[in-house]
């Protein structure tokens, strides 16, 4: 990355907190070991983050622990979280936005390409466009009970009103979380996860 192209990411970011400042509180995460590489002569894949590769050789670190350099030529394949959220941004962009089973395919393809968190998000999206849609439910270990959809929140059961309209103010909703940003926001649950994948956008 260059430094022309790292300022126009930091000037970004500092726009996206500008404009939704004064309703959303964000908090930048390091999520270790979301990366994967796999070395020659190794049956296993290596969980890792992934910190700088070069045409010659690659840094990594495992569990934040002190970086370890080795040599791409001993190097099988490289899985870098960000390929799998530009691959994720570049499908969700092609989906039909008020399809319900079309936005699940991105759950599933989350789920199946290493982003749990995504697939989340992507399934609170879901249920924002149809409540009663029970594979997102399921999928987000929501629980009936009288007919009805327990959703969960902070470990614990509430109703689909308490979730997605919880008390005034931004200390009254829930904490959504990607893969590198947890927020919180007065906004709605679709416009405060509007705000994240904006987020995430702009960092790649």
């Amino acid at each position: 990355m260059t430094m022309k192209t790292h300022a126009m990411k930091v000037l970004l970011l500092l726009a996206v907190g500008l404009l939704v400042g004064k309703t959303v509180s964000a908090q930048r995460l390091q999520h270790w070991d979301r990366d994967s590489l796999t070395i020659k002569g190794k049956k296993k894949s290596i969980e890792c983050t992934i910190l700088q590769m070069s045409d010659a050789v690659l840094s990594y670190s495992v569990g934040g622990k002190k970086a370890k350099t080795i040599s791409l030529t001993k190097v099988v394949t490289v899985v870098a979280v960000d390929d799998h959220l530009d691959g994720f941004f570049k499908k969700l962009d092609v989906a039909k936005r008020n399809d319900v089973q079309s936005q699940w395919q991105l759950v599933e393809w989350a789920a199946e390409n290493h982003l749990p968190d995504m697939a989340k998000l992507q399934a609170y999206r879901c249920l924002c466009l149809d409540t009663k849609f029970v594979k997102a439910h399921e999928f987000l270990g929501h629980r009936k009970k009288k007919g009805v959809y327990k959703w969960v929140r902070d470990g614990r059961l509430v109703s689909e009103s308490e979730f997605l309209k919880p008390k005034r103010g931004r200390d009254g909703m829930p904490w959504f979380e990607s893969p590198h940003f947890r927020v919180r926001s007065s906004r709605d649950v679709l416009g405060t996860i509007g705000n994240i994948y904006d987020l995430e956008r702009v960092r790649l």
